[in-house]
């Protein structure tokens, strides 16, 4: 799959761009909501008012969407392009989701034929899956729009990661910094971006996915089994066979078991692993984005493999996603730089 244009919109920038550099930067807006009676760290776009619930903050980041996403729609030269959409965990977000698919009158964004996948962190990532099974007819051109959205920061949502004693805070150094983003990637096949002639970006060259026995959150034993065999399954294609990845991103927070667990599934694919390790989260710049995680990811890659001037350094080549949901669902993908030949 062919990676042919992008958008975001984050707490660090409404633009994918602006929310790029500001990561890369190092620059965080991480704040002490003052407001709230725990008095949470949060990152939260602060020209949306306070006391908008999850749903209404969802919706208005997919808005911010719009304008770029509708920028680069005119060059697919398709009246309807299919657009699968990654959102919480089903039951979580009924109204934005009736909303979303036109039911009873409800608006569609852009034109787009929206699908939604409910599943957190693991529901980009079965949004590509079910992206690739549509690009799969190489001689007549096709895109797909794959899109993510979540946001832990509304009053609500905040009580309830409170009450769960998830939040960071003076009682508890391992908890989460809520966070909310929203984005769009373009994608398309072979034939697509002969006709487009158009940039590519990046290749997403493979997709994998495991399950364990028992939901995260059980707290059994730190296995590593699952991601142990999403990495296992990225190590042997052909773009990475016999090399390392530049880098891994992750899309789950920093939580104690989540490294853990990446501990005991690096050590079962050393030989596919940056040297030195280097391994990202979110929790530095945007913090815990739920299922918008591996949108945000994808666009920090992105930023990787594009040269700068300003960084002394060859752009990136290689670099491996990987993400869990709540319920013991792992998945992972590889992304790999256009020049990389991921048939060799």
């Amino acid at each position: 799959m062919n990676v042919m244009g992008l958008t975001l919109a984050t707490p660090l920038g409404l633009t994918a761009a602006a929310t790029q550099r500001a990561c890369a930067a190092g620059i965080s807006r991480a704040a002490l909501l003052e407001d709230h009676p725990h008095r949470p760290t949060a990152v939260r776009l602060t020209s949306l008012p306070d006391l908008f619930n999850r749903e209404d903050r969802m919706r208005a980041l997919l808005w911010r969407n719009l304008a770029p996403l509708a920028a680069l729609l005119p060059a697919l030269g398709d009246a309807r392009v299919p657009c699968l959409l990654a959102l919480p965990e089903a039951d979580s977000t009924f109204v934005l989701r009736r909303w979303l698919t036109g039911v009873r009158g409800g608006p569609k964004l852009a034109g787009l034929e929206i699908s939604c996948f409910e599943a957190g962190r693991i529901g980009f990532f079965r949004c590509l899956a079910a992206a690739r099974e549509v690009l799969a007819e190489t001689r007549v051109p096709k895109w797909v729009v794959v899109g993510a959205v979540d946001s832990l920061v509304d009053p609500a949502t905040l009580e309830a990661l409170a009450a769960d004693g998830r939040l960071l805070g003076d009682r508890n150094p391992d908890g989460i910094i809520p966070g909310e983003a929203a984005g769009f990637v373009v994608l398309a096949n072979t034939a697509a971006v002969a006709r487009a002639r158009t940039l590519v970006l990046a290749r997403i060259a493979a997709l994998a996915e495991a399950r364990e026995p028992l939901p995260a959150w059980e707290r059994g034993p730190y296995t590593g089994q699952a991601l142990t065999e999403v990495f296992r399954a990225l190590r042997h294609h052909a773009a990475l066979r016999g090399r390392r990845a530049d880098r891994v991103l992750t899309c789950q927070p920093g939580e104690t078991f989540w490294a853990h667990e990446f501990a005991a599934a690096y050590l079962r694919n050393a030989e596919m692993m940056p040297e030195p390790l280097d391994h990202c989260g979110l929790d530095g710049s945007l913090g815990e984005v739920g299922s918008a995680a591996g949108i945000c990811q994808l666009a920090l890659a992105l930023h990787a493999f594009a040269p700068s001037p300003w960084l002394r350094r060859a752009p990136l080549r290689r670099v491996v996603l990987h993400g869990a949901s709540e319920a013991g669902a792992y998945a992972g993908c590889l992304l790999v730089h256009p020049e990389v030949d991921i048939h060799e």
